[in-house]
């Protein structure tokens, strides 16, 4: 295991203070994590085959501040897609080492729907932790905003508009969670036709304020099975 800027594992304990400067202690900070390919050739230990690559590999975690473009932790980690209980002890122990600097900052995390398990939203609500995970489209999730829909669908016709890009949010539970949570869609509709990128984030962020870029609503629905509706 590797990490770069904060330590998340037993080694390397000076690590931390390369990302958490004492003296600088931020408000709030947003911490994107996302895995990466990483092919090998041969049978080195951790590396296995990935069907959603199409490769032998390691798929290491990297965690990057979004508004330094600094990077916080890099995780050296088996070829395949991170369960929700490994998302969670990667994200609880990121937050232990980032609290022994920065008690009060405020911490959001953004990245891909495999990320977006309940272990780790039900652990980031319960530790007043933001987070933005996109979602995968399922169509009960699609009903929920058709009226929304179906008014950006026909609106570049009527006004002739090349591009017309909306928001609007729902409350949604897959059959993998314990309760409701609130969901963000973002509607698109251009030339080619109708997009619709769901995404899940914390009810204290409000909409109009919280950065819902389009690679964080990029959902995997092949490796998304626990979000089903």
């Amino acid at each position: 295991m590797r990490q770069c800027g904060v330590n998340f594992g037993r080694r390397s304990p000076g690590l931390g203070g390369q990302y958490c400067r004492p003296n600088d202690k931020p408000a709030s900070v947003t911490l994107d994590i996302d895995d990466t390919c990483d092919v090998v050739h041969g049978h080195q230990q951790l590396s296995l085959f990935n069907a959603h690559y199409d490769e032998r590999c390691f798929l290491p975690i990297h965690v990057y501040d979004t508004e330094k473009s600094r990077p916080v932790a890099i995780v050296l980690r088996p070829g395949k897609t991170p369960g929700g209980v490994e998302v969670r002890a990667h994200l609880r122990r990121l937050i232990r080492h980032i609290r022994t600097r920065w008690h009060n900052t405020r911490i959001t995390f953004r990245g891909d729907g495999h990320y977006a398990r309940p272990e780790a939203m039900t652990w980031c609500e319960t530790n007043g932790i933001d987070y933005i995970f996109g979602l995968s489209g399922t169509k009960p999730l699609a009903r929920k905003v058709d009226e929304a829909a179906d008014d950006i669908r026909t609106r570049p016709a009527i006004e002739n508009l090349p591009v017309l890009r909306g928001y609007t949010e729902t409350r949604h539970k897959a059959k993998s969670w314990d309760r409701e949570r609130r969901t963000v869609a973002r509607i698109e509709a251009t030339m080619l036709g109708l997009d619709i990128r769901f995404g899940r984030h914390q009810p204290r962020c409000r909409l109009g304020r919280v950065d819902l870029r389009q690679p964080v609503l990029r959902a995997r629905p092949s490796r998304e099975s626990d979000q089903a509706a």
